[in-house]
């Protein structure tokens, strides 16, 4: 590669990298105005349900209410274990890791406000190694980050692939789309893209509806961040 081509991929990097930092700050405020709205209505949500408890009669009844000690046994307790520790190198969970991986993998859907260290790609990564085929599509602002997942996964033996402005090539691109509508063919198990490529790319939501219908599009996990809290989103679509 010559030296102007070196410039012309940086200069190129440079640019994505400042949009990138536009998009978050734009994000930010819009991320405050949604955090107040949700901290309503989860306080509402709370409300509703000590009141529905508190009737005769109310209260959470059967299997569902059965489920709801997220850090209680499970019946994949064990392979869970194995997997944390033979591809995380983990011998334990650091705190609610347990609790949103429980959930993931009986497909409810999760909302989780955890801290920066909370270990959240393990949340959506675990439970899609338990599984032998299906994709898991994770969006998120931050192109380096997903990078270093996508890179970690393939270490793992993992097929993964990234969609981003300026991240990837013309081919890469075509053979993600190519992957993303076929996973159970393909083998493709990780998919992440930018916000604003599934915004703006009517291509991708139809390969991705593709795979949602024959059964292969396993979870969506969406992550945003705002001062140093990530919003991650678990939705289980199986």
């Amino acid at each position: 590669m010559s030296v102007a081509e070196q410039f012309a991929g940086v200069e190129r990097r440079l640019g994505a990298n400042l949009r990138e930092q536009a998009l978050l700050r734009d994000e930010e405020a819009e991320l405050r105005r949604q955090l107040a709205r949700a901290a309503e209505a989860v306080a509402a949500a709370a409300d509703a349900e000590a009141e529905a408890g508190a009737a005769p009669g109310g209260g959470p009844s059967g299997p569902a209410a059965a489920a709801t000690d997220w850090a209680g046994a499970f019946e994949w307790d064990e392979r869970v274990r194995e997997v944390l520790s033979s591809s995380f190198g983990h011998d334990g969970f650091r705190p609610l890791q347990r609790e949103v991986i429980n959930a993931c993998l009986s497909s409810r859907d999760v909302f989780a406000v955890l801290p920066t260290g909370a270990g959240k790609s393990l949340l959506f990564m675990l439970p899609a190694l338990l599984q032998t085929s299906g994709v898991t599509l994770v969006v998120s602002p931050l192109v380096s980050l997903m990078q270093d997942q996508v890179n970690r996964l393939r270490r793992l033996g993992l097929s993964a692939e990234l969609l981003a402005e300026g991240a990837v090539d013309k081919a890469t691109t075509t053979r993600a789309l190519a992957a993303a509508a076929e996973p159970a063919a393909s083998g493709l198990r990780f998919l992440y893209v930018t916000p604003e490529r599934v915004a703006k790319s009517k291509l991708l939501l139809s390969k991705l509806q593709k795979a949602y219908a024959a059964g292969q599009l396993q979870r969506v996990v969406v992550g945003e961040s705002i001062c140093s809290v990530y919003l991650y989103i678990y939705v289980g679509l199986t």
